[in-house]
């Protein structure tokens, strides 16, 4: 039964509330742990064999993260992700526990179009604009770094080349 808007907006909250509002991998990997799944990130000599030991290699080449529900509760994650993609998945996800669309013993989603569309919704309402916010900034402040520790090399070479009584154009 597809699942409404206000109710996935209120288990985000409900989620959100106990993750104290902390966006972070590590936070989503602690919630994780508390809804009684592991984490594994494949693409890495360990996860790459929890996912043979499952048999879900073939779902690890088809997508960047999915929730295994068989002997163990699992969800698994692709480790090459850039950092935000990990949250965002992870949100994802959680999307799909919460909403009941996985149980013990599903090896596919139910209705697997629809539940996507409500853990989308789900991952969105988690992460809203705050998220998207935070990586902006941080990717800036990156790049902004960078041009300062390139300009400070450029200023160093011409008092050096200065020094020596050349110039920089030979």
């Amino acid at each position: 039964m597809p699942t409404t808007a206000n109710q996935i907006k209120g288990e985000a909250e409900k989620v959100k509330q106990v993750m104290g509002n902390d966006m972070s991998l590590k936070a989503f990997a602690d919630y994780i742990k508390r809804l009684g799944y592991e984490l594994v990130f494949y693409n890495t000599p360990s996860g790459d064999a929890e996912l043979q030991r499952y048999g879900v290699q073939q779902l690890a080449e088809e997508t960047s993260a999915f929730v295994y529900c068989g002997v163990a509760k699992i969800v698994f994650v692709d480790s090459n992700l850039p950092y935000g993609e990990k949250v965002r998945n992870l949100a994802h996800e959680i999307g799909h526990i919460v909403l009941n669309h996985v149980g013990l013993g599903d090896s596919y989603l139910r209705d697997s179009e629809q539940s996507e569309r409500e853990a989308q919704t789900f991952a969105y309402m988690m992460l809203d604009d705050t998220h998207d916010a935070k990586m902006r900034h941080k990717a800036v402040t990156a790049v902004i770094l960078c041009v300062v520790t390139v300009i400070g090399v450029v200023v160093q070479i011409m008092r050096a080349n200065r020094a020596k009584g050349g110039d920089m154009n030979g």
